[in-house]
């Protein structure tokens, strides 16, 4: 019962933020436990060898490592893996709270493993592009134990300027904000940094 009420109450503060700021932080809305078995299902991916280099434009497919310099590997909800499995039912709990409050007509979700390696970084840049992309909220996980704020890899959240927003990557903490309103960046890492991060949708990904 207690876990729920956190849960329930991190729910209001993420809908209250992200009504309020365009953004939202959160260290209760995703379980200890689960970001813990995650972290294993992100370490096992390593092994795997299946992270590939993030692109850029369009279609997402030019590398510019003076750009970005995260590797990525995308997870499906019909994963075999439960707590990927668990973590898409999150994000739909999250999604169907999202519509109710604030009528995005959220539709479907995506999201993938990144991973920047030491010395990489993301440099500015909006979610979107606006009129051509469905993307209208934006997900981030962090998946870093024992992260230290001089390790660096924190997201700078561009909200309203001059005001910045820094976000250190520490395990558990869920990021969200609105893809087409807020510019954003991934300082550099002195250490490997790992986040699931996603994208809500207005319209339906064809699989």
């Amino acid at each position: 019962m207690m876990n729920n009420i956190t849960e329930q109450s991190a729910l209001k503060n993420i809908l209250d933020d992200l009504h309020n700021k365009s953004y939202a932080i959160s260290d209760g809305f995703i379980s200890p436990h689960l970001a813990a078995d995650l972290l294993e299902e992100f370490l096992k991916s390593e092994s795997e060898d299946i992270f590939r280099p993030a692109g850029i434009g369009k279609d997402q497919t030019r590398i510019h490592a003076d750009i970005r310099g995260d590797q990525i590997a995308w997870l499906e909800e019909s994963d075999t893996s439960s707590p990927i499995q668990k973590y898409f039912d999150e994000m739909t709990k999250l999604k169907s709270a999202l519509n109710q409050a604030h009528f995005l007509g959220l539709q479907s979700y995506e999201c993938h493993f990144a991973k920047y390696p030491v010395g990489s970084f993301y440099r500015e840049h909006l979610d979107v592009k606006v009129g051509v992309s469905t993307r209208k909220v934006s997900t981030v996980l962090y998946l870093n134990p024992n992260w230290s704020e001089p390790l660096g890899g924190g997201l700078v959240l561009y909200p309203r300027r001059p005001n910045t927003v820094e976000i250190h990557p520490t395990m558990g903490r869920l990021v969200v904000f609105l893809s087409e309103d807020i510019p954003h960046e991934v300082l550099e890492s002195k250490e490997e940094r790992r986040s699931l991060t996603g994208w809500y949708h207005r319209s339906k990904l064809s699989m």
